[in-house]
């Protein structure tokens, strides 16, 4: 309901008819009800406006409720009590839109519930916010997309993921018909409190990590500074494992190195969790062989969304796409950082493509991660852009170690790092999980011989050594010469 503005209160509409004083009847007829003495049409003149300021009375008490009304939708506290698992938590007085959950005894919430009212459920407007705010004392679980019908609106998250609602903290909603979705949570606006000020710059080489000095950041709204260079020795991982490596400011004035757990080459390492009270400066792969190439450290209120554990898979082929020639979707809805290629069908890949239309996408220095789950070995291909075009997208290409094409072997891992060259987006090889000259073909272990260029067992070469099963006999170091492979002929045997 809209309030009565000043204008519509004082308006006044004159009965436009005069003050009589004579005694004659008004008006003169020849019917006896015609007529009227003039007392009493100044008796009915005088009803008519003293009614008009019962309406004008009316109408600021109707504003008067109107904004107590208002008052308690905006300004008032629903107070949930209920407790136990996938609680559907009830709302409704007064339209208040703020919920908060107090019962300890309250471990995880799948959404709301309207109140009743005689039989008739009091439904919110489409586009209505709620926050809820935990004071239970401790962590409560926000289930994702839990089956539910009206009167009950399930939580919709961003990820679709269930999360976790700290204790004092706040998770704002808008609702849907179909849920109540997720807008944004104050646990992760942390820019304006935590951020690099002033980035002087690093060197890296292959044995350690200099960060410059008077580089400058805030932690939690403090200021902080290294007045000198920091040296951070960096190790290389065990024979044959991975890791990541994190560069973090901290509140003692200087960096420190939080290693990754290492794990084999064919595994995918998790990103050691950054700590309270530091900020991450830099994150980079470790292999047994090299240090990988730096992500680019976030300077100011830059706010990037990063998510290196999360996982976008790749399970079909589009009919618009060529398996020998595939193009895998960057997926910059949710910023995932691992793509998995899960179907036996792709057999190459030429690079990415990019929705352009989605207003966030990857900064620059970005990490991905190419996982081949294939079953069998992958193709790729150096600095392609228009093979396998798709329509409506930004192709990307892939810029290979030695500017050539090599072959991803089955279960292993390719590291990228997103950027741009002559305003065309790009991949930058970083760290790859095989070794060039050790080709795992499932049967075999294939040592490639100085001068091949063997990718798979598919081109074995004449003086590539073997190890493994053939024909029923283990190979202990089989020297190929010529013919299948998987034949002890192949081996002069």
């Amino acid at each position: 309901m809209e309030k009565f503005t000043t204008t519509r209160i004082d308006a006044k509409t004159e009965t436009g008819i005069a003050e009589h004083t004579d005694k004659y009847p008004v008006p003169v007829g020849e019917d006896a009800n015609q007529y009227f003495q003039a007392a009493e049409l100044n008796t009915i003149n005088s009803k008519i406006n003293e009614n008009t300021a019962d309406v004008k009375d009316l109408m600021l008490a109707t504003n008067e409720l109107i904004d107590e009304t208002k008052k308690k939708i905006d300004d008032g506290f629903y107070t949930n009590n209920e407790s136990g698992d996938n609680v559907f938590v009830l709302v409704g007085e007064y339209g208040k839109r703020d919920i908060l959950l107090t019962n300890p005894a309250l471990n995880s919430v799948a959404g709301i519930k309207t109140t009743q009212t005689g039989g008739v459920y009091l439904t919110p407007h489409i586009g209505k916010r709620y926050q809820m705010i935990n004071k239970t004392g401790h962590d409560v679980v926000l289930v994702h997309n839990t089956a539910s019908t009206s009167p009950n609106y399930a939580i919709k998250t961003l990820k679709g993921d269930n999360i976790i609602l700290p204790n004092n903290q706040v998770i704002e909603f808008c609702i849907y018909p179909d849920g109540l979705y997720e807008r944004f949570k104050t646990w992760e606006i942390t820019s304006e409190y935590s951020r690099i000020l002033i980035n002087t710059g690093y060197v890296k080489t292959t044995s350690d990590f200099t960060l410059n000095a008077n580089t400058e950041w805030i932690i939690n709204g403090v200021p902080y500074t290294n007045s000198a260079n920091v040296v951070l020795p960096i190790p290389l991982a065990a024979s044959g494992m991975h890791r990541w490596d994190r560069v973090v400011l901290n509140t003692d004035n200087t960096a420190v190195l939080v290693q990754g757990q290492e794990f084999l080459l064919a595994d995918e390492p998790p990103v050691p969790p950054l700590e309270d009270n530091t900020l991450e400066y830099t994150l980079f792969m470790v292999t047994d062989t090299e240090i990988g190439e730096p992500s680019v450290p976030l300077v100011g209120d830059d706010f990037v969304k990063k998510i290196y554990s999360a996982n976008h898979d790749t399970n079909s082929v589009p009919s618009t796409q060529d398996a020998a020639n595939f193009r895998v979707q960057v997926d910059v809805k949710y910023g995932k950082s691992h793509h998995r290629l899960n179907t036996e069908l792709i057999t190459g890949v030429r690079g990415f493509y990019v929705n352009t239309s989605y207003p966030e996408q990857p900064y620059e220095g970005k990490i991905f991660i190419l996982h081949n789950h294939t079953g069998g070995s992958v193709k790729l291909y150096h600095n392609d852009y228009s093979s396998n075009s798709v329509s409506g997208a930004s192709n990307v290409a892939l810029l290979l170690r030695g500017a050539v094409d090599t072959t991803i072997p089955r279960d292993e891992t390719l590291v990228l790092e997103w950027g741009k060259t002559d305003d065309s987006y790009v991949l930058k090889e970083v760290a790859r999980s095989w070794s060039e000259n050790v080709i795992n073909s499932n049967q075999l272990l294939i040592f490639q011989a100085d001068g091949n260029t063997t990718k798979n067992i598919e081109d074995i070469q004449a003086g590539d050594m073997v190890i493994g099963f053939v024909e029923g006999n283990f190979l202990n170091s089989g020297e190929y010469i010529s013919g299948d492979p998987l034949t002890l002929a192949a081996y002069g045997l």
